[in-house]
């Protein structure tokens, strides 16, 4: 089998082998060597790739598959069917029905009860940290949507100096410009770190910020593990699909956070929340609560 792409894949592809471009496919068909050719689109034009892919292999007889875009939505339960001449992809309602979003539950409650326990002396050493190193509140609460679109207070400890953190200026920067892309407002905002306290740096890489969010999870506006909460404004500016992260409740961590925190992108979030929703279970969640403390104790992907 021929796999390639007309860009170099940004992921590690496993035991595909990549034997070359798009420039190479005439020499690699002509070989008589392989019998199919796998197209896995990039950020070059999708029309190209396929048009010359079909132009060149099928007079030799080699089989041409496309990789769909929406195959990081999909599952192992996706079932593939045909209407007719058309073909379908069945894509089912989230797995978390009721009695599972009941044990999820009690887990949460249970596991952030012992932890917030656990963790009281360290909360109450940050607090104190915070208090005497810049004047200001402890915590800042900030609106973020929920499950069904509901909106909660969240609950950090501060890290920065003045009246408005980050986070705020990041949503007046976005309302101010209601056609910028989120991405575009992040980045331009993650540059200007000058009012971040020698506290607020330490436990922004330590993550121990984030540590006040578990009264969240307590009273049942957030989750140990699910989609990261997000501000009413980027709600705003979701696809229609993206909306299925709101069927559960957001997490205190979740996939990208243990896949790569601040350094992925957001269009890869939204794809990762989906994916998340859309096939959660027990077992998963266990899975990246343990990612966590690795990702936390070195510090991977910390702003």
């Amino acid at each position: 089998m021929w796999s390639g792409w007309s860009t170099p894949p940004p992921l590690d592809c496993g035991d595909v082998p990549l034997v070359g471009s798009l420039d190479d496919l005439p020499a690699l068909v002509d070989s008589g060597r392989y019998s199919r050719v796998l197209i896995a689109f990039s950020d070059a034009s999708r029309d190209r790739d396929l048009a010359a892919a079909l132009r060149l292999s099928t007079p030799r007889g080699v089989r041409v598959d496309v990789v769909p875009r929406l195959y990081q939505l999909m599952g192992s339960a996706t079932r593939i069917e045909a209407l007719g001449d058309l073909g379908l992809v069945q894509v089912g309602a989230p797995s978390a029905g009721p009695g599972r979003r009941a044990v999820k539950r009690a887990f949460d409650i249970v596991a952030a009860g012992v932890v917030l326990v656990v963790a009281a002396p360290v909360m109450a050493a940050v607090a104190v940290a915070v208090k005497v190193t810049s004047p200001g509140p402890v915590l800042y609460r900030q609106e973020r949507v929920g499950r069904r679109g509901d909106v909660f207070r969240v609950m950090k400890f501060r890290s920065m100096r003045g009246g408005l953190t980050g986070a705020d200026e990041l949503s007046a920067a976005a309302q101010g410009e209601p056609g910028a892309a989120i991405s575009e407002v992040v980045e331009r905002l993650k540059s200007d770190r000058s009012r971040i306290t020698r506290v607020g740096h330490f436990i922004r890489r330590t993550s121990l910020d984030e540590l006040p969010q578990l009264i969240n999870v307590v009273k049942g506006e957030m989750s140990l593990v699910g989609p990261r909460p997000l501000r009413p404004f980027e709600v705003e500016c979701l696809e229609p699909w993206q909306h299925a992260r709101h069927e559960m409740r957001p997490g205190l961590t979740g996939l990208w956070q243990v896949l790569g925190r601040s350094d992925v992108d957001w269009e890869t979030r939204m794809q990762m929340d989906y994916s998340y929703v859309r096939h959660w279970s027990l077992r998963q969640d266990l899975r990246v609560l343990a990612r966590t403390v690795k990702v936390v104790l070195r510090g991977e992907g910390a702003k």
